[in-house]
């Protein structure tokens, strides 16, 4: 197999290799160089296969050179032939251990989920999975699944994320995580940082998944971590609702913006705050790009209703319906008392 390595990588593949001399290392040692090369081998990897090329055509170049053909091919001229085997093995065992996080982005009704899918290599068909990785070196869980997510949907999770809502199931020998984060706009436009890692970015069903009983489905190991999550609905149903409810007011800003904010424990809901009178004020403000909320008046005898077309800020700018909330003058909603929700359409 060619493989043509561009000169500057090549130089840093031979930096990375001139003071490896794996088979005169005691075990432990042999296990800290394979651990080190291999990390940062998988990374020239990536950079190798994309190279100046365009994206649509590193797919077909991901799939005709494998990361091991690489290693082996960087270990033949840039260190002793000799040594890959064994110190492949190494690596690839501890690789097989090593744990995995990530997370289950749920839609605003909890019936669909982010899935994504690699590219299709030959006669395999690559598995739709959820955004997910490896964690490394000298990485907490939390910030191992945040990394993946941002790396492989471009979506950054850190403000909505709670390490205490999560599944997690054993995949042979690695144990996987995923942390359950509610309440994401389908507007939100998701693209890929890895696109040689990842081809495919989609919403699915819960239950459609759920029910496929084909063996053969490229939705099977979806379907055992679906299968985790209906079993925390059922074990956490007061959490499960509670993530459909927004209950808390807070502040967030971006740019000129300065909106009030319900959200849930882990997952915010930007409204505006409103009552039926100032509808329009908020409207002609938010067109001049300086909204600042407008005060409302208590409503006694309207009933409590949640509307579930609150949308997550990253949407404001999209042509979607939003709710109008009323608040009192210290800007906090009255608790255990009725509010009543207006919805405005299409602002601009």
């Amino acid at each position: 197999m060619n493989i043509n390595i561009p000169e500057a990588l090549s130089k840093e593949i031979q930096n990375l290799f001139s003071d490896k001399i794996f088979l005169q290392d005691s075990e432990e040692a042999i296990f800290q160089n394979s651990c080190h090369v291999f990390s940062l081998l998988e990374k020239y990897y990536y950079r190798y296969v994309e190279g100046d090329t365009k994206y649509e055509n590193s797919y077909k170049k991901v799939c005709s050179v494998s990361f091991r053909s690489f290693a082996k091919h960087c270990f033949k001229r840039f260190s002793n032939p000799s040594e890959f085997t064994k110190v492949y093995g190494v690596w690839h065992k501890y690789r097989r251990k090593t744990p995995t996080y990530g997370c289950v982005l749920l839609d605003e009704s909890l019936e669909e989920v982010v899935v994504v899918r690699g590219p299709t290599a030959g006669d395999f068909l690559s598995q739709w999975t959820f955004p997910k990785g490896k964690i490394e070196k000298n990485e907490g869980p939390v910030d191992c699944a945040i990394r993946e997510v941002i790396e492989e949907i471009g979506f950054d999770c850190k403000s909505v994320i709670n390490p205490q809502y999560f599944i997690e199931r054993k995949c042979g020998l690695r144990n996987q995580r995923l942390f359950l984060v509610p309440g994401i706009s389908k507007t939100y436009q998701f693209k890929t940082n890895s696109p040689n890692e990842i081809q495919y970015i989609a919403w699915v069903r819960i239950e459609d998944v759920r029910s496929d009983d084909d063996p053969r489905s490229r939705f099977i190991h979806l379907k055992k971590m679906l299968d985790k999550l209906h079993q925390f609905r059922i074990e956490n149903e007061e959490i499960w609702n509670s993530w459909k409810k927004p209950f808390k007011l807070s502040t967030s800003s971006h740019d000129c913006l300065k909106i009030p904010v319900f959200e849930t424990p882990i997952c915010p809901c930007h409204v505006c705050c409103a009552d039926k009178e100032n509808i329009k004020v908020v409207l002609d403000e938010h067109k001049d790009g300086r909204f600042q909320g407008v005060k409302a008046e208590k409503k006694e005898k309207e009933p409590y209703r949640m509307n579930r077309r609150v949308l997550p800020f990253h949407s404001l700018g999209s042509r979607k319906p939003r709710v109008i909330s009323s608040c009192n003058e210290s800007g906090t909603p009255w608790e255990h008392t009725p509010i009543a929700l207006h919805t405005i359409h299409a602002i601009t």
